[in-house]
């Protein structure tokens, strides 16, 4: 299996950098944070990019590209950093390195949970016409 890990969230584009790994048979099962911290290495190591845009990984987050229904743009969808990378990754696919902190499965569905419990709220207080 093999990724593409593309940095891209900087106004420089001599900042932006693309890596291709093939992944070793203990990372399909592990966590997609273990993706994240590869590139961020393989970027701080190199010199230039360490010294211009060094990049940490706790305010980072991996994102892929997918196709909104009914229309042909792409929006970019975070991953949970404590996704299974066989269930969210596909073979070859493009995965974006995209700033602000990632999320895990469990805060996502507490989010979730939230927010219709906002919109279930709003609803009680409306009144049909």
């Amino acid at each position: 299996m093999k990724v593409f890990l593309h940095y891209e969230d900087h106004d420089n584009s001599d900042l932006h950098k693309s890596l291709k790994i093939t992944l070793p048979k203990s990372w399909k099962t592990g966590p997609v944070s273990n993706l994240l911290q590869q590139f961020v290495d393989s970027y701080n190591a190199n010199s230039k990019f360490a010294e211009q845009n060094p990049l940490a990984e706790p305010q980072l987050h991996l994102a892929q590209r997918v196709q909104v229904q009914g229309s042909e743009k792409t929006d970019l969808v975070a991953i949970c950093s404590d996704a299974i990378v066989l269930d969210e990754v596909a073979d070859r696919a493009d995965l974006y390195i995209c700033h602000g902190p990632s999320f895990t499965i469990a805060e996502r569905a507490a989010a979730e949970r939230q927010a219709q419990e906002e919109r279930q709220s709003q609803l009680k207080n409306t009144v049909a016409c």
